[in-house]
Protein backbone atom coordinates (compact mmCIF):
# COMPACT_ATOMS: atom_id res chain seq x y z
CA UNK A 1 0.00 0.00 0.00
CA UNK A 2 1.28 3.47 -0.91
CA UNK A 3 1.83 5.99 1.90
CA UNK A 4 0.67 9.61 1.87
CA UNK A 5 2.17 11.81 4.63
CA UNK A 6 0.65 15.22 5.41
CA UNK A 7 2.69 17.48 7.69
CA UNK A 8 0.47 20.05 9.40
CA UNK A 9 2.44 23.15 10.45
CA UNK A 10 1.43 26.56 11.80
CA UNK A 11 3.41 28.34 9.06
CA UNK A 12 6.60 27.96 7.04
CA UNK A 13 7.70 31.59 7.24
CA UNK A 14 9.70 32.97 8.95
CA UNK A 15 11.90 29.90 8.50
CA UNK A 16 13.29 29.15 11.93
CA UNK A 17 14.28 25.80 13.46
CA UNK A 18 10.95 23.94 13.33
CA UNK A 19 10.06 25.24 9.87
CA UNK A 20 13.44 24.19 8.48
CA UNK A 21 13.09 20.77 10.13
CA UNK A 22 9.68 20.24 8.47
CA UNK A 23 10.96 21.15 5.01
CA UNK A 24 14.13 19.06 5.36
CA UNK A 25 12.16 16.00 6.51
CA UNK A 26 9.62 16.43 3.70
CA UNK A 27 12.47 16.49 1.18
CA UNK A 28 13.97 13.36 2.76
CA UNK A 29 10.70 11.39 2.75
CA UNK A 30 9.56 12.32 -0.76
CA UNK A 31 11.76 9.52 -2.13
CA UNK A 32 9.67 6.93 -0.26
CA UNK A 33 6.13 8.37 -0.01
CA UNK A 34 3.75 11.01 -1.29
CA UNK A 35 4.45 14.04 0.91
CA UNK A 36 2.40 17.18 1.49
CA UNK A 37 2.76 20.17 3.83
CA UNK A 38 -0.40 21.90 5.06
CA UNK A 39 0.16 25.39 6.51
CA UNK A 40 -2.58 26.51 8.91
CA UNK A 41 -1.69 30.05 7.87
CA UNK A 42 0.83 32.15 6.02
CA UNK A 43 2.41 32.17 2.56
CA UNK A 44 3.65 29.15 0.62
CA UNK A 45 7.44 29.27 -0.01
CA UNK A 46 8.60 28.94 -3.60
CA UNK A 47 11.84 27.03 -2.96
CA UNK A 48 10.41 23.67 -1.85
CA UNK A 49 10.93 20.53 -3.94
CA UNK A 50 8.15 20.45 -6.56
CA UNK A 51 7.40 16.85 -5.60
CA UNK A 52 6.21 18.09 -2.17
CA UNK A 53 2.67 19.47 -2.29
CA UNK A 54 2.28 22.65 -0.22
CA UNK A 55 -1.00 24.43 0.59
CA UNK A 56 -2.26 27.00 3.09
CA UNK A 57 -5.59 27.49 4.86
CA UNK A 58 -5.46 31.29 5.04
CA UNK A 59 -3.66 34.20 6.64
CA UNK A 60 -1.09 33.65 9.37
CA UNK A 61 -2.47 33.28 12.90
CA UNK A 62 -0.58 34.92 15.76
CA UNK A 63 -0.98 34.88 19.54
CA UNK A 64 -4.61 34.43 20.68
CA UNK A 65 -5.79 34.12 17.06
CA UNK A 66 -4.27 30.63 17.02
CA UNK A 67 -7.55 29.45 18.54
CA UNK A 68 -8.92 29.69 14.99
CA UNK A 69 -6.53 26.86 14.05
CA UNK A 70 -8.99 24.36 15.55
CA UNK A 71 -11.78 25.41 13.20
CA UNK A 72 -9.48 25.54 10.17
CA UNK A 73 -8.08 22.06 10.78
CA UNK A 74 -11.50 20.56 11.54
CA UNK A 75 -12.94 21.95 8.30
CA UNK A 76 -9.97 20.74 6.29
CA UNK A 77 -10.12 17.24 7.80
CA UNK A 78 -13.85 17.00 7.04
CA UNK A 79 -13.51 17.90 3.39
CA UNK A 80 -10.28 16.08 2.56
CA UNK A 81 -10.21 12.42 1.62
CA UNK A 82 -7.98 10.39 3.90
CA UNK A 83 -7.35 6.76 2.98
CA UNK A 84 -8.06 6.02 -0.67
CA UNK A 85 -7.90 2.75 -2.53
CA UNK A 86 -4.31 1.54 -2.27
CA UNK A 87 -3.23 4.63 -0.28
CA UNK A 88 -2.79 5.02 3.49
CA UNK A 89 -2.82 8.61 4.76
CA UNK A 90 -0.89 9.74 7.86
CA UNK A 91 -1.24 13.20 9.43
CA UNK A 92 1.74 14.57 11.37
CA UNK A 93 1.17 17.68 13.53
CA UNK A 94 4.44 19.60 13.82
CA UNK A 95 5.05 21.27 17.17
CA UNK A 96 2.80 21.95 20.14
CA UNK A 97 1.00 24.94 18.57
CA UNK A 98 -0.20 22.69 15.74
CA UNK A 99 -0.61 19.44 17.67
CA UNK A 100 -2.99 20.91 20.25
CA UNK A 101 -5.45 22.35 17.67
CA UNK A 102 -5.25 19.16 15.58
CA UNK A 103 -6.09 16.96 18.58
CA UNK A 104 -8.80 19.37 19.78
CA UNK A 105 -10.30 19.21 16.30
CA UNK A 106 -11.22 15.63 17.17
CA UNK A 107 -8.97 13.63 14.85
CA UNK A 108 -7.44 10.84 16.96
CA UNK A 109 -5.24 9.53 14.16
CA UNK A 110 -2.92 12.56 14.21
CA UNK A 111 0.72 11.78 15.02
CA UNK A 112 2.48 14.42 17.14
CA UNK A 113 5.98 15.58 16.22
CA UNK A 114 7.20 17.44 19.31
CA UNK A 115 10.13 19.89 19.30
CA UNK A 116 9.98 22.05 22.42
CA UNK A 117 8.19 20.83 25.56
CA UNK A 118 11.21 19.85 27.62
CA UNK A 119 11.20 20.09 31.39
CA UNK A 120 14.23 22.39 31.38
CA UNK A 121 12.79 24.82 28.83
CA UNK A 122 9.49 25.13 30.69
CA UNK A 123 11.24 25.66 34.04
CA UNK A 124 13.71 28.26 32.75
CA UNK A 125 11.28 30.36 30.76
CA UNK A 126 8.46 30.17 33.33
CA UNK A 127 6.04 31.55 30.72
CA UNK A 128 2.34 31.19 31.40
CA UNK A 129 1.67 30.44 27.74
CA UNK A 130 4.21 27.59 27.70
CA UNK A 131 2.97 26.21 31.02
CA UNK A 132 -0.61 26.13 29.72
CA UNK A 133 0.56 24.45 26.49
CA UNK A 134 2.36 21.75 28.45
CA UNK A 135 -0.67 21.20 30.70
CA UNK A 136 -2.89 20.73 27.62
CA UNK A 137 -0.29 18.50 25.98
CA UNK A 138 -0.20 16.20 29.01
CA UNK A 139 -3.95 15.75 28.60
CA UNK A 140 -4.21 15.59 24.80
CA UNK A 141 -1.01 13.91 23.57
CA UNK A 142 -2.03 10.47 24.93
CA UNK A 143 -4.86 10.54 22.35
CA UNK A 144 -2.28 10.37 19.55
CA UNK A 145 -1.25 6.90 18.34
CA UNK A 146 2.39 8.03 18.25
CA UNK A 147 4.44 10.94 19.60
CA UNK A 148 7.83 11.56 17.96
CA UNK A 149 10.35 13.64 19.93
CA UNK A 150 13.39 15.21 18.27
CA UNK A 151 15.80 13.90 20.93
CA UNK A 152 15.97 11.15 23.50
CA UNK A 153 16.20 13.73 26.30
CA UNK A 154 12.91 15.30 25.20
CA UNK A 155 11.34 11.85 24.76
CA UNK A 156 12.29 10.90 28.31
CA UNK A 157 10.74 14.09 29.68
CA UNK A 158 7.43 13.26 27.96
CA UNK A 159 7.54 9.59 28.92
CA UNK A 160 7.52 10.76 32.51
CA UNK A 161 4.14 12.44 32.08
CA UNK A 162 2.14 9.20 32.38
CA UNK A 163 2.21 5.48 31.71
CA UNK A 164 0.13 6.02 28.56
CA UNK A 165 2.75 8.45 27.23
CA UNK A 166 5.60 6.08 27.98
CA UNK A 167 4.06 3.62 25.51
CA UNK A 168 3.61 6.20 22.73
CA UNK A 169 6.83 8.25 22.65
CA UNK A 170 9.81 7.51 20.43
CA UNK A 171 12.74 9.73 19.43
CA UNK A 172 13.95 10.46 15.89
CA UNK A 173 16.44 13.27 15.26
CA UNK A 174 15.96 16.09 12.79
CA UNK A 175 17.59 15.93 9.38
CA UNK A 176 20.91 17.81 9.30
CA UNK A 177 22.79 17.06 6.10
CA UNK A 178 26.55 17.47 5.83
CA UNK A 179 27.91 19.82 3.14
CA UNK A 180 28.81 18.02 -0.11
CA UNK A 181 32.45 19.16 -0.03
CA UNK A 182 34.78 19.01 2.98
CA UNK A 183 35.39 22.39 4.62
CA UNK A 184 38.86 23.54 5.69
CA UNK A 185 39.77 23.01 9.34
CA UNK A 186 40.15 26.40 11.10
CA UNK A 187 43.80 27.46 11.55
CA UNK A 188 44.64 27.01 15.26
CA UNK A 189 47.27 29.79 15.07
CA UNK A 190 44.83 32.54 14.07
CA UNK A 191 43.41 34.81 16.81
CA UNK A 192 40.23 33.46 18.40
CA UNK A 193 37.08 34.20 16.40
CA UNK A 194 33.95 33.07 18.23
CA UNK A 195 30.54 32.72 16.62
CA UNK A 196 27.19 32.27 18.39
CA UNK A 197 23.92 31.83 16.49
CA UNK A 198 20.43 31.95 18.00
CA UNK A 199 17.54 34.18 18.96
CA UNK A 200 18.50 36.83 21.53
CA UNK A 201 16.52 35.52 24.46
CA UNK A 202 16.86 34.53 28.08
CA UNK A 203 17.00 30.87 27.06
CA UNK A 204 19.85 31.29 24.57
CA UNK A 205 21.85 33.11 27.26
CA UNK A 206 24.29 35.04 25.04
CA UNK A 207 25.15 37.20 28.05
CA UNK A 208 27.38 34.35 29.25
CA UNK A 209 29.47 34.64 26.07
CA UNK A 210 29.73 38.41 26.50
CA UNK A 211 30.92 37.99 30.10
CA UNK A 212 33.35 35.22 29.04
CA UNK A 213 35.02 37.56 26.54
CA UNK A 214 36.43 39.57 29.47
CA UNK A 215 38.51 36.50 30.33
CA UNK A 216 40.02 36.15 26.83
CA UNK A 217 42.91 37.97 25.15
CA UNK A 218 42.08 41.33 23.58
CA UNK A 219 42.78 39.80 20.15
CA UNK A 220 39.71 37.56 20.54
CA UNK A 221 36.57 38.64 18.68
CA UNK A 222 32.98 37.42 18.82
CA UNK A 223 30.02 37.68 16.46
CA UNK A 224 26.54 37.06 17.84
CA UNK A 225 24.07 36.30 15.04
CA UNK A 226 20.35 36.57 15.78
CA UNK A 227 17.61 38.95 16.85
CA UNK A 228 15.17 39.01 19.72
CA UNK A 229 13.90 40.74 22.86
CA UNK A 230 17.26 40.65 24.70
CA UNK A 231 19.09 42.75 22.08
CA UNK A 232 18.98 45.99 24.08
CA UNK A 233 20.13 44.23 27.26
CA UNK A 234 23.05 42.61 25.41
CA UNK A 235 24.11 45.91 23.84
CA UNK A 236 24.11 47.53 27.25
CA UNK A 237 26.16 44.69 28.71
CA UNK A 238 28.68 44.87 25.87
CA UNK A 239 29.05 48.63 26.38
CA UNK A 240 29.36 48.39 30.16
CA UNK A 241 32.20 45.84 29.84
CA UNK A 242 34.04 47.91 27.24
CA UNK A 243 33.71 45.22 24.58
CA UNK A 244 32.09 47.21 21.77
CA UNK A 245 35.11 46.72 19.49
CA UNK A 246 35.35 42.98 20.20
CA UNK A 247 31.74 41.71 20.43
CA UNK A 248 29.43 42.50 17.52
CA UNK A 249 25.68 41.87 17.31
CA UNK A 250 25.18 40.94 13.65
CA UNK A 251 21.37 40.65 13.59
CA UNK A 252 19.36 37.88 11.95
CA UNK A 253 21.17 36.11 9.11
CA UNK A 254 20.45 33.14 6.90
CA UNK A 255 21.56 31.75 3.57
CA UNK A 256 24.90 33.03 2.27
CA UNK A 257 25.27 35.56 5.08
CA UNK A 258 25.09 32.83 7.69
CA UNK A 259 27.52 30.61 5.77
CA UNK A 260 29.96 33.54 5.64
CA UNK A 261 29.65 33.93 9.41
CA UNK A 262 30.48 30.24 9.96
CA UNK A 263 33.50 30.59 7.67
CA UNK A 264 34.71 33.70 9.53
CA UNK A 265 34.77 31.85 12.86
CA UNK A 266 37.20 29.28 14.23
CA UNK A 267 35.20 28.36 17.37
CA UNK A 268 31.46 28.07 17.93
CA UNK A 269 29.92 29.09 21.28
CA UNK A 270 26.52 27.83 22.39
CA UNK A 271 25.70 29.17 25.88
CA UNK A 272 22.04 28.12 25.69
CA UNK A 273 20.53 27.02 29.00
CA UNK A 274 18.36 24.33 27.39
CA UNK A 275 17.90 22.57 24.05
CA UNK A 276 15.59 19.92 22.71
CA UNK A 277 17.72 19.07 19.64
CA UNK A 278 20.38 21.72 19.05
CA UNK A 279 20.44 21.84 15.25
CA UNK A 280 22.93 24.71 15.24
CA UNK A 281 25.47 22.49 17.04
CA UNK A 282 25.40 20.06 14.12
CA UNK A 283 25.64 22.90 11.61
CA UNK A 284 28.71 24.26 13.39
CA UNK A 285 30.34 20.83 13.27
CA UNK A 286 29.48 20.52 9.57
CA UNK A 287 31.40 23.78 9.04
CA UNK A 288 34.43 22.35 10.81
CA UNK A 289 34.09 24.41 14.01
CA UNK A 290 34.81 22.99 17.47
CA UNK A 291 31.93 23.75 19.83
CA UNK A 292 31.78 24.97 23.41
CA UNK A 293 28.39 24.49 25.07
CA UNK A 294 26.96 24.18 28.56
CA UNK A 295 26.92 20.86 30.39
CA UNK A 296 23.15 20.45 30.10
CA UNK A 297 20.87 17.75 28.62
CA UNK A 298 21.12 17.40 24.83
CA UNK A 299 24.32 19.50 24.66
CA UNK A 300 26.16 17.06 26.93
CA UNK A 301 24.74 14.17 24.89
CA UNK A 302 26.13 15.35 21.54
CA UNK A 303 29.14 17.60 22.23
CA UNK A 304 32.29 15.53 22.45
CA UNK A 305 30.93 12.72 20.29
CA UNK A 306 28.63 13.66 17.40
CA UNK A 307 29.87 17.24 17.63
CA UNK A 308 33.59 17.77 18.42
CA UNK A 309 34.10 20.17 21.31
CA UNK A 310 33.80 20.67 25.06
CA UNK A 311 31.10 21.37 27.63
CA UNK A 312 31.48 23.99 30.35
CA UNK A 313 29.88 25.15 33.56
CA UNK A 314 27.82 28.33 33.76
CA UNK A 315 30.83 30.28 35.10
CA UNK A 316 32.08 32.94 32.60
CA UNK A 317 35.74 32.27 33.42
CA UNK A 318 35.30 28.53 32.81
CA UNK A 319 33.35 29.14 29.60
CA UNK A 320 36.07 31.53 28.42
CA UNK A 321 38.81 29.03 29.19
CA UNK A 322 37.02 26.35 27.16
CA UNK A 323 36.79 28.78 24.22
CA UNK A 324 40.53 29.42 24.57
CA UNK A 325 41.66 25.78 24.61
CA UNK A 326 39.05 23.88 22.57
CA UNK A 327 40.95 24.18 19.28
CA UNK A 328 43.94 22.42 20.80
CA UNK A 329 41.78 19.73 22.42
CA UNK A 330 39.87 18.64 19.30
CA UNK A 331 41.90 16.31 17.07
CA UNK A 332 41.56 15.37 13.40
CA UNK A 333 40.42 11.95 14.62
CA UNK A 334 37.62 13.59 16.66
CA UNK A 335 36.49 15.51 13.58
CA UNK A 336 36.48 12.41 11.35
CA UNK A 337 34.65 10.29 13.95
CA UNK A 338 32.07 13.03 14.55
CA UNK A 339 31.38 13.24 10.82
CA UNK A 340 30.88 9.47 10.63
CA UNK A 341 28.54 9.44 13.63
CA UNK A 342 26.47 12.36 12.31
CA UNK A 343 26.00 10.60 8.98
CA UNK A 344 24.55 7.62 10.85
CA UNK A 345 22.45 9.76 13.19
CA UNK A 346 20.92 12.66 11.27
CA UNK A 347 21.49 12.31 7.52
CA UNK A 348 18.46 12.42 5.22
CA UNK A 349 18.67 8.71 4.49
CA UNK A 350 19.04 7.69 8.14
CA UNK A 351 16.21 9.88 9.44
CA UNK A 352 13.86 9.02 6.56
CA UNK A 353 14.39 5.29 7.19
CA UNK A 354 13.49 5.67 10.87
CA UNK A 355 10.35 7.67 10.07
CA UNK A 356 9.20 5.16 7.48
CA UNK A 357 9.70 2.31 9.93
CA UNK A 358 7.71 4.18 12.63
CA UNK A 359 4.86 5.12 10.30
CA UNK A 360 4.44 1.63 8.88
CA UNK A 361 4.25 -0.17 12.23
Amino acid sequence: MNLRIVFIVSALEPRLGLERAVIDLAHALVESATVEILCIGGPVPSDIDERVGVSTLGMNLLRWRRVASIRRIRRWLRRTRADQVGVRCVYVACGVWTALPALLAGHRGVIVWEHSLSRGRTRILAERRLAVAQLLARSLYPRAPLVVAVSEALANDMRGWSSRMSERVISIPNVVNQPPAPLPTPDPDLPLRVLAVGSLTQLKNQELLVDAMKHLPTSAKAWIVGSGPYEVKLRQRIQSLGLADRVLLKGFQDGRELVSAFRWANVFAHPSLSETFGMVLFEAAHHGLPVVALDRPVMADVVGSLVPGMVSTLDPASFGNCLKVVRSKVTEGDIAEGKRLRAEYCSSASVAARWMEALQE
